[in-house]
């Protein structure tokens, strides 16, 4: 999959030029910033909520954002 962002060129340039003194690729470097150790570890309801998901546990359907939106309000 590809993800595309928009940088001015000295973004662009500064970030090649980290990833180069860090010895990586743009995408790993990019990768290794975004992918903190805090941000890969799950929560214990982080966990449940997926697992029950990919159960196809308490999935809900709403006929519009509206009814979304008020139910979130309710949790």
């Amino acid at each position: 999959m590809r993800l595309s962002i928009e940088l001015t060129d000295q973004q662009h340039q500064a970030i090649k030029a980290y990833a180069v003194l860090q010895g990586m690729s743009i995408k790993d470097f990019v990768l290794d910033r975004v992918f903190t150790e805090d941000m890969l570890e799950f929560s214990d309801k982080t966990r449940k909520v997926l697992a029950a998901s990919e159960a196809g546990n308490e999935l809900h359907r709403y006929n519009s954002v509206d009814d979304f939106i008020s139910d979130m309000g309710d949790a």
